[in-house]
This record gives C-alpha cells, sequence and structure tokens, in this order.
C-alpha cells in the first residue's frame, strides 16, 4: 500500500470506479474540489487531469498526508 486509503478496494475495482463515475466528467479545464481527502487516493489520479484540484479534510494530519501523496 503506498497510498493511504488504498486498503478500502482492490486496485482493479477502484480504477474501474475512476472511470465509471470520475474521469467522464473533467477537463484539463476543469476546477474541482475533494472533501474529505483522506490520504489523497484520489486527488493523487485526479492531479494533472484538472486545471485546479482543492483538498479538503477536517483533519490536519490528513491534509497532510495528502501533501505527501501529491507531492511524491
Amino acid at each position: 500500500m503506498s497510498v493511504l486509503g488504498e486498503e478500502w478496494s482492490d486496485a482493479i475495482s477502484f480504477e474501474r470506479c475512476m472511470c465509471d463515475f470520475l474521469y467522464p466528467y473533467v477537463t484539463q479545464a476543469s476546477v474541482v474540489a475533494e472533501i474529505g481527502v483522506g490520504g489523497g487516493r484520489v486527488a493523487k489520479r485526479m492531479f494533472g487531469k484538472v486545471k485546479s484540484l482543492t483538498c479538503f479534510d477536517i483533519s490536519l494530519e490528513m491534509l497532510k498526508k495528502a501533501k505527501v501523496t501529491l507531492e511524491g
């Protein structure tokens, strides 16, 4: 597991969800916010596919983990 939260699903199922429910609705012009970013597993896949990505979480520790994920 390289990103906190990857234990919630297998890689194939997660990628299928991304392809079915997120990727079709974003472009390089999209301005996106993720509420409850956690460790950043979704944000990591959206980063670079959108114009702007803002991450929110109630936990400062989760925001720090997401930042590390996105910088890595």
